[in-house]
């Protein structure tokens, strides 16, 4: 995996707390039977994101590949509320995803510029996994950590209210970078000027108080050693390292 900052333009403990299942009631409900072929067990199911206009339905299409010569992103997200779906194509089936899901989806296509001769490959649990197969899904939960670890990008997705507080911590991690670089490490004393105004405080708490950090499974998935991750919310986008301590050849960060 790459070291460098994260460019749009450029890019093609988990085990002890899997992402919880739906209750008992709600696969039949949520899942179409999407005919899945079974994995071995150094596969993972990637979904390829294929291009569309911002109005039009999210298409994927899975491809089986050994994780190990995977190239993918790997999605990080809250399921949100399983009785607001949204109908996807997965494999010219229909998948109801959480509306939540099917949001991160319309923006990362709006991010990462799928084209006719790009998809972009995703790994997503709700679709990668086969969740009607316990065996499958138990196995892959305990890959959870790998995948992570293993993918070229780790995109966090927020939701939709978090572009303000979001664009402010971005600017704020860039500042703190070049005071880094000038001075060495050590407190930042100069912050941008409109860190004393009342409505980025509270869009950039908002941020912190999102359902995201609530759920056990979601900041394992976040925690996860990778040398690149971006957070995503709506059309504003950050670098992890600006929430993650920055490594340089001047201090041991």
């Amino acid at each position: 995996m790459s070291t460098s900052t994260f460019d749009p333009d450029a890019q093609p403990e988990i085990l002890q707390h899997p992402r919880p299942l739906q209750p008992e009631a709600t696969p039949a409900r949520i899942y179409y039977p999407i005919p899945y072929t079974p994995l071995k067990d150094a596969e993972v199911r990637l979904v390829n994101l294929h291009p569309g206009e911002s109005s039009s339905p999210i298409t994927l299409t899975t491809e089986i590949v050994p994780i190990a010569s995977a190239d993918y992103t790997a999605l990080s997200y809250v399921w949100g509320d399983a009785s607001q779906t949204v109908p996807i194509h997965v494999d010219n089936h229909i998948f109801q995803a959480t509306k939540n899901l099917c949001s991160a989806l319309e923006h990362i296509r709006l991010f990462l510029k799928p084209s006719s001769s790009k998809v972009i490959p995703l790994w997503i649990d709700a679709v990668s996994i086969n969740q009607r197969d316990l065996d499958e899904r138990s196995h892959q939960v305990s890959q959870m950590r790998e995948i992570y670890t293993s993918a070229d990008l780790v995109l966090t997705w927020l939701g939709l209210d978090m572009e303000v507080g979001l664009s402010y911590l971005r600017d704020l991690g860039g500042h703190a970078h070049s005071h880094f670089q000038s001075h060495g490490p050590g407190p930042v004393k100069i912050l941008p000027r409109h860190v004393k105004d009342y409505t980025t405080v509270r869009e950039t708490v908002k941020v912190f108080q999102s359902s995201y950090w609530s759920r056990v499974w979601t900041v394992q998935e976040y925690s996860a050693p990778t040398d690149l991750g971006v957070f995503l919310s709506g059309t504003v986008w950050m670098d992890r390292s600006n929430m993650l301590p920055r490594r340089c050849s001047t201090c041991k960060c």
